[in-house]
Order: structure tokens, then sequence, then C-alpha cells
């Protein structure tokens, strides 16, 4: 079976199974959500979901519904890719892939954010690196992101655009310690005149680590595109065949001949006895055995009481 072919059943079969409500927000908005495909995309609700007691829901306070809302049709499409969406939307599906551990929506926020920074559409504030160093522990792809592109546009040697007003970026500093080694490390990264922020390869801020085989090195593109190879369930891989062959002979002269099993309608046991007919007898014949043992013949038709009788 191709890895493509395994992924749709995979899908397929986890699109099948039992839901789970998930309370998303303060408000609890319900999700049903399939629970095997949930635990395929993300270990750490897959956990939940077994965790939980039964028949109970999984709440998810701390959560938009909106955002939740967004990954609930990410993961129901045959190929989960993202739409065309705001930064804002962008960035809260991004911290939710890396607050849940969901790899192929981490590494396609990522790619996102990239290719948007990259393009100038979108820049970084002092507010929105303190907001994602708030939300995402250290070591993150979404930290190393935020610090790359903080490194780049704020290089006085790389940019022509630099910011100038320091003192506006000291709180985010102040407040996460790990924010200055993060810069100290991509700075070291930023080459004297780069022409875009995509030095490092298509993996730089991907995650594959759920492919045991995965190596971080440079590649031109993503080698996995549609995100880990998903495997049948134990009890859904296809059954062998099982297909008994006819039984076959070899006759004295060496030539192998099949022998033809009787149909269930020709099979006829040994032991059956086979039933003797009665010898035909004639009416006049059976008129005068009847008339011999005492017995009257009624002829077809109908007695009083409106049985219906038949000679013979």
């Amino acid at each position: 079976m191709s890895k493509m072919a395994e992924q749709v059943n995979g899908n397929h079969f986890a699109l099948q199974s039992s839901r789970v409500t998930i309370l998303v927000g303060s408000t609890s908005t319900p999700f049903q959500v399939p629970q095997d495909l949930l635990s395929q995309h993300s270990p750490i609700l897959g956990e939940k979901c077994r965790s939980r007691i039964a028949n109970g829901a999984i709440e998810l306070p701390n959560v938009k519904a909106s955002t939740f809302e967004d990954f609930f049709i990410w993961l129901h499409v045959f190929e989960p890719r993202l739409g065309t969406k705001s930064f804002e939307a962008v960035l809260d599906l991004a911290i939710l892939a890396e607050t849940y551990n969901i790899y192929q929506l981490r590494n396609q926020t990522a790619d996102h954010l990239w290719r948007e920074f990259d393009a100038k559409q979108w820049e970084i504030t002092p507010d929105l690196l303190s907001m994602v160093y708030n939300s995402v522990p250290s070591g993150s792809v979404l930290r190393q992101l935020w610090a790359s592109v903080f490194a780049i546009t704020n290089n006085c040697a790389t940019s022509s655009e630099q910011d100038n007003d320091y003192l506006r970026w000291k709180p985010a500093f102040t407040l996460f310690p790990g924010l200055g080694w993060d810069y100290f490390l991509q700075m070291q990264n930023v080459q004297p005149r780069p022409e875009s922020l995509t030095p490092g390869g298509a993996c730089r801020f991907h995650d594959h680590s759920d492919i045991p085989s995965w190596e971080r090195k440079f590649t031109v593109e993503c080698p996995y595109p549609h995100g880990a190879p998903v495997k049948l369930p134990e009890h859904d891989l296809p059954i062998k065949n099982t297909t008994q062959t006819p039984e076959v002979k070899e006759t004295n002269g060496g030539v192998v001949s099949e022998e033809v099993l009787p149909t269930p309608a020709e099979a006829v046991p040994d032991f059956a006895p086979v039933p003797k007919q009665p010898a035909a007898v004639s009416k006049k014949g059976k008129k005068k055995k009847n008339k011999k043992n005492g017995n009257h013949e009624v002829e077809n038709g109908t007695l009083a009481d409106g049985s219906s009788v038949t000679s013979g």
C-alpha cells in the first residue's frame, strides 16, 4: 500500500470513529470531533480523550471558539491546508498548534507567517513579541520564528527600515529573559545583506519529530508536505487472502489434477436412505380397496361444515 493510500485510508477510518465533545472558550462552545482523527493529529489532545471519564467532555477554556472552528475545518478536509486568513487568525492557530503539539498545523502556520513577513505584508511589534513569548514554551518553533524575524528586521547592517526607538522593545526583553538568548542565536544566522528571510531551507521552522526517520537538514522543498504518514489501526489492516485453493492430487502418471468437489445440491450423503415410491394404483382398484376396508370414498367437493375435500 502506498503512503498516500495509507494516508487516505487512515483518515477515512479516523473520520468514522466515535465523537468526543470539546467545550471551547469561556462560553463552553461545544464541538463534536472524531476521537481517532483528533488523536491522529495531536498526541496531547489524544491523551485527553483517553484519560477522560466515560462520555465526559474535554474543556479548552483558554482557546477562542473562532480559532477552534478554524482548526475543526482544517482537521476535516481531505488534505489539511490553511485558507486565506487574517494575521490574527493564523497566529491564533499557530499558538493552538504549538500548545497541543499539532505537528502539521504548526508547520503550515510557520510557513504562512514566514512568507508574509518575508513579503513585508506583516510587521512584528513589541506587543506581538510579548504575546508569543507569553503563550508558547521556550525552544518552540514559533519563538524561534519570532526571534529570527525580529533579528533580521532590526539589524542595522541588513535593514534600511530598522527601528531606532529601541526603548519600546525593553519591556519584552525584561519580561522574557529567554528572548535575549534567542535573539543572540538568530543573529548568528543573519548574513550581511540577505535577499530575503528564507535562509535555512524549507524545514527551518518545521518540526517533523513525529516521523522517526526525520533528521534536520537543509532541503529546498519539505519532504513531508502532507505531514506524517497515517498508519491504519491494527484491527483495520487489510486481511490477507485466506481463500482455500481446490484440493489437488497426483495421479500415477505424475500429472496433478484438481479434484472437483460436488455442489451442495449434488452432494448426497452415503448413509441417506432412498425412500421407496408406492406403486401406481388405478382409481377403480382404489375404490375396490376402500370398499374392502369398509371405507367410503368422497368425491371432490365441499362438506357440510364447509371444509374442502379432495379424492385420493
